[in-house]
């Protein structure tokens, strides 16, 4: 007979899923930013509001190497986020838990990777 699996795991898991499918949203919708910013296709600037010395060349290539480099940050905060899943359902949760903790400090606004990581860290099993 089957162990019945805690609420806690459950949620946890859950959570992670939903962390995941909201990461991979924000790292596509990050990587179209920088390449429309890599295109040029945002530099409707004018050179009287950008700051001395920076052209609008310069500014697309800042503002792309930013967001290409958020996006590589991102996927591997999926990655945790994933690996994290993974030990939740083979039953180690405190793997799954310092994963998901980390995976939650790796992207930005990681909060259900880290709610989930306490869930696993203080359930039961």
């Amino acid at each position: 007979m089957a162990k019945k699996q805690d609420s806690k795991i459950l949620i946890g898991q859950i959570l992670l899923v939903l962390g995941i499918a909201l990461a991979v949203i924000g790292v596509l919708i990050t990587s179209f930013f920088s390449s429309l910013f890599t295109a040029g296709m945002m530099a409707g600037l004018n050179a009287t509001e950008l700051p001395p010395g920076m052209t609008t060349t310069n500014f697309n290539g800042l503002f792309s190497g930013m967001m290409l480099a958020l996006a590589v940050v991102s996927v591997a905060g999926i990655v945790a986020s994933i690996l994290s899943l993974w030990f939740s359902f083979k039953n180690d949760q405190s793997k799954a838990g310092v994963l998901a903790i980390a995976a939650s400090v790796l992207p930005p606004l990681g909060i259900l990777q880290l709610v989930a990581g306490i869930l696993f860290l203080v359930s039961r099993d």
